[in-house]
C-alpha cells in the first residue's frame, strides 16, 4: 500500500533520482529514476529489457505512477569483490562514495555500464569496492518500511 503523499502521476521527464515509475497499464514499463537531478537516467526494470537505461531528463513519452523517495538496501549475504568476479547487470557497487547499479549497454558503442543511486557516501578508503548480488528498494522506516521490489543479479533474466 502507499500513502497519498508517496506517489504522484506523470512522465519521467517530472520523476526525481531514486524514484520508481509503475506502469498503470500493460504497454507500460516499470523504471527506475537514477543519476542526478541535473542528468536522471532512467533504468527498465522489466523483464526483457532489464537494466537497460536512457537519458530521461525531457522524457515525457513514459508515464505512469511515480513512487518517490525509495531507498536502496543491500543484501550483506549477497557480497562480493568486483576485482575478482563480474558484475552483471543488476548488481549494486559500493565504491568510492557513491553507490552503484551495474546496468547494460544502452547500444553496442555504449561504455557507461554503472548508473549512480547514490552520491555523497562517506568514501572508502584505498579505492576498496564492495558488490552486492540482492538489493531491495524500500519505502518508510521502521515499522513503517515496505518492500517495493527485490533484485538478485545472480538470477538470469
Amino acid at each position: 500500500m502507499l500513502t497519498t503523499s508517496e506517489f504522484s502521476a506523470g512522465s519521467l521527464s517530472t520523476a526525481k533520482p531514486l524514484s520508481m515509475l509503475l506502469p498503470r497499464v500493460s504497454h507500460e514499463q516499470c523504471a527506475l529514476v537514477a543519476g542526478t537531478q541535473a542528468d536522471p537516467v532512467a533504468v527498465s526494470l522489466d523483464s526483457g529489457s532489464a537494466y537497460r537505461h536512457f537519458k530521461c531528463l525531457n522524457n515525457t513519452s513514459w508515464e505512469g505512477l511515480i513512487v518517490s523517495g525509495v531507498r536502496v538496501e543491500v543484501d550483506g549475504g549477497s557480497v562480493f569483490s568486483p576485482a575478482f568476479e563480474h558484475a552483471k547487470p543488476g548488481a549494486v557497487i559500493r565504491r568510492a562514495s557513491e553507490l552503484v547499479l551495474r546496468v547494460a549497454p544502452a547500444s553496442f558503442e555504449d561504455r557507461n555500464f554503472f548508473v549512480a543511486l547514490e552520491s555523497d557516501l562517506p568514501a572508502l578508503l584505498n579505492g576498496a569496492e564492495v558488490g552486492f548480488r540482492r538489493w531491495q528498494l524500500v519505502l518508510g522506516k521502521g515499522t513503517e518500511k515496505r518492500v517495493i521490489r527485490v533484485f538478485d543479479s545472480s538470477i538470469e533474466e
